[in-house]
């Protein structure tokens, strides 16, 4: 169980403008559906999922941040199947002593802005680290697990091919990828789906509403 220390310093900082709503209305009950170093995922009879994240992971749409680091509490405590009870500016997990006051925190917007001006040279050295990271053999990235080398694969052979065009003249053929990637791989969203979510997300940032991506996007 935390110190009465931790407990003390762990605070919510801020939260998704899309969960003002729940925030905001009558408690309702759910649990954790799982636990990582750095976030926690919450899931609520309706649908609604919500992310408990570390100070210094990254912004998530259905997101609280957290003033704690990765790795500490409420993370080291939190298990799959704890009741939590979420709304009326509370987040409060009983069992593992955990209550988080919501009324003070501050709101972030979590839809993507795109710039009028691009820089194109950070666009580059992102795909650069990416197609890296993606064909390295290290363990680390692959685990080692079939699914997770298949996804690793076919992102990176969609990277491989994105080098070669410097404009959407050419149909986007989007469909045999989101039927290889959808459902795929692990986790609550699962992979595959996160790796299209940000294929689309990346897409928008370059090219904005062009009428090729916006039917891919439908398909």
């Amino acid at each position: 169980m935390p110190t009465e220390r931790s407990f003390a310093l762990t605070r919510a900082t801020s939260y998704s403008t899309l969960l003002t709503t729940a925030v905001v209305g009558e408690a309702q009950r759910g649990m954790v559906h799982s636990v990582f170093k750095a976030a926690a995922n919450i899931f609520f009879p309706g649908g609604l999922i919500l992310s408990l994240n570390a100070c210094s992971s990254p912004r998530m749409p259905n997101g609280i941040e957290l003033s704690t680091a990765p790795g500490t509490f409420p993370f080291t405590v939190l298990r799959p199947g704890l009741p939590v009870l979420f709304g009326a500016q509370r987040v409060v997990i009983e069992a593992a002593a955990c209550s988080l006051d919501l009324s003070h925190c501050t709101q972030w917007d979590p839809h993507i802005a795109r710039p009028e001006r691009l820089d194109r040279d950070i666009v580059r050295k992102n795909r650069e680290w990416l197609t890296s990271f993606l064909s390295s053999n290290s363990s680390s990235v692959r685990h080692h697990q079939g699914w997770s080398i298949q996804l690793c694969s076919l992102f990176a052979e969609a990277l491989q091919e994105s080098t070669q065009h410097t404009s959407l003249e050419n149909k986007i053929e989007v469909r045999p990828m989101a039927h290889s990637l959808c459902g795929r791989g692990a986790g609550l969203t699962p992979a595959g789906d996160d790796i299209l979510a940000g294929w689309m997300a990346a897409n928008w940032l370059l090219y904005g509403p062009l009428p090729r991506l916006l039917e891919a996007y439908q398909d």
